[in-house]
């Protein structure tokens, strides 16, 4: 489905802010440092994404001025989340029809168009890769042994972190896990914003 509804994509060139980040960026050409990446300084970030501007520098030593390759990697990152909305809503639900279904929605959903198909959309595929697997990694730990489940709960929150890096809605997703908590898991609300607290300190 993902294929059928964004493969055309992999034929698309570059587009508005594509220009000034990718062809036109001459900081790319060089040697780019993390410290610059993440302090904000290595080329034109209007916002602080250091994780989708890696991507770009990593597919820029890849594919160079090669808009195909660029729009590979959105591909890929769409592809990954819909088997991660699999996973996840197989976990929430008793039944093997409405993971499918889910998942299905979200692949083909016209929502997600400008984000795959055009290279500087890329940080909500990415962000959402990050809050999903973080997601995915909290559920896992909830039926942990104790020592796993410390590893699992810290991994989700690095996780959590890459998202926030990524794009500034992943803020929300504390909220997110806090709902959870109270829906799925009756736990009360002491303890759920106990449980919870690490997320919003990072937040």
């Amino acid at each position: 489905m993902v294929a059928l509804a964004y493969l055309n994509a992999l034929k698309n060139g570059f587009v508005w802010d594509d220009l000034n980040n990718i062809v036109n960026n001459n900081s790319l050409s060089g040697p780019v440092k993390l410290r610059d990446v993440f302090l904000n300084s290595a080329g034109p970030q209007v916002f602080y994404r250091p994780v989708p501007y890696l991507t770009i520098i990593f597919d820029h030593r890849l594919w160079g001025n090669n808009p195909f390759g660029y729009h590979l990697t959105n591909f890929l990152f769409h592809l990954f989340n819909v088997i991660l909305i699999f996973h996840i809503a197989a976990r929430l639900a008793d039944s093997h029809l409405i993971p499918f279904i889910c998942a299905a929605l979200f692949a083909v959903h016209p929502i997600h168009t400008e984000a795959i198909t055009y290279i500087s959309g890329r940080s909500d595929p990415i962000c959402a890769f990050f809050l999903f697997t973080s997601f995915l990694v909290y559920l896992k730990s909830l039926k942990a042994i104790r020592y796993r489940q410390l590893v699992y709960y810290g991994v989700s929150l690095l996780l959590f972190l890459l998202g926030l890096l990524s794009k500034e809605i992943a803020i929300v997703f504390p909220f997110v896990i806090f709902a959870y908590d109270a829906l799925y898991l009756n736990n009360p609300f002491r303890e759920r914003l106990k449980k919870n607290m690490p997320f919003f300190v990072i937040a």
